[in-house]
């Protein structure tokens, strides 16, 4: 998407230098620095926005980046309880994020709808995708019905996939639903082809954003057992109660004591990836 938006490109490279900038503070111990970068990021990040699919998927990737610097830097700081919780008052005090993949959606529902029209065919192929083969498919299978049974099918299945990511059962569930969606549409009937070739990827833009929740949650939960351990002197030999939980599986993470510090493991999986997510916080 570089070429068609180069300002999401530009947003990227801008995280990469202030995640940098982070970095090279912490590691000069200006600890404060670097976590008021994180902040940066994590503010920039509702900017980059949702008007499209795609600036929606940066936004939150750029968050989960901020989140992930965090983390190492708050194990840096973790002997300054000053530092740690004025860090929490500004993460409790900062504006709800309320970017969802919903508002990009129902827009991209409105162009794809308005461009599945045979008069409008060329523009639509372009639209639909790169691949000259795939045009050429598009473009001998077209015809009026063909196409209003594929604006039919897409409708529907984008309407069902606002309604399953807006439930609140739990992440498996939601994934597995999402995931039947988008397959159960047959690549060998014309207007399941047009629709299929326009519909993003239901159960990988709905974990993206589990993904990126599942990193401030940790983030979250570390910088309240780090308070503990700078308050008290020592790590809680056991999980604090009333922690942000882990998204994946809508419970506690659980925490582990290591060696240099502790890590906080996911109790469900992500299963783009088929793994339980750790988020190790190495104690200076």
């Amino acid at each position: 998407f570089d070429a068609l938006m180069p300002q999401l490109a530009q947003a990227r490279s801008l995280t990469f230098v202030l995640l940098g900038d982070a970095r090279v503070r912490a590691a000069d111990g200006d600890y404060r620095a670097a976590l008021e970068r994180c902040l940066l990021v994590d503010a920039f990040a509702r900017h980059v926005g949702d008007d499209t699919l795609v600036s929606y998927l940066v936004s939150i990737a750029v968050r989960r980046m901020g989140y992930r610097c965090m983390i190492d830097v708050v194990g840096k700081a973790s002997g300054d309880a000053s530092l740690l919780r004025w860090l929490k008052d500004e993460l409790a005090t900062s504006p709800q994020w309320n970017l969802t993949p919903v508002r990009p959606l129902k827009i991209e529902m409105e162009i794809a709808l308005d461009a599945m029209q045979v008069g409008k065919l060329d523009a639509f192929v372009r639209i639909a995708t790169e691949d000259e083969h795939t045009r050429a498919k598009i473009r001998e299978m077209a015809s009026e019905d063909v196409l209003a049974q594929g604006r039919a099918l897409y409708s529907q299945r984008v309407s069902s996939m606002i309604r399953i990511m807006g439930s609140s059962k739990p992440y498996e569930e939601v994934h597995t639903q999402l995931e039947q969606l988008g397959s159960s549409l047959d690549p060998n009937v014309p207007s399941s082809a047009i629709a299929r070739v326009m519909l993003p990827a239901f159960s990988r833009v709905y974990t993206l954003g589990v993904r990126t929740d599942t990193n401030v949650n940790a983030a979250r939960a570390g910088i309240e057992i780090c308070l503990q351990r700078a308050e008290s002197g020592k790590l809680p030999a056991t999980l604090p109660a009333g922690l942000p939980k882990d998204p994946f599986s809508g419970q506690d993470f659980r925490y582990e004591r290591t060696d240099d510090g502790f890590i906080l493991r996911c109790q469900g999986k992500d299963l783009d990836k088929d793994v339980a997510e750790g988020f190790k916080f190495v104690v200076k």
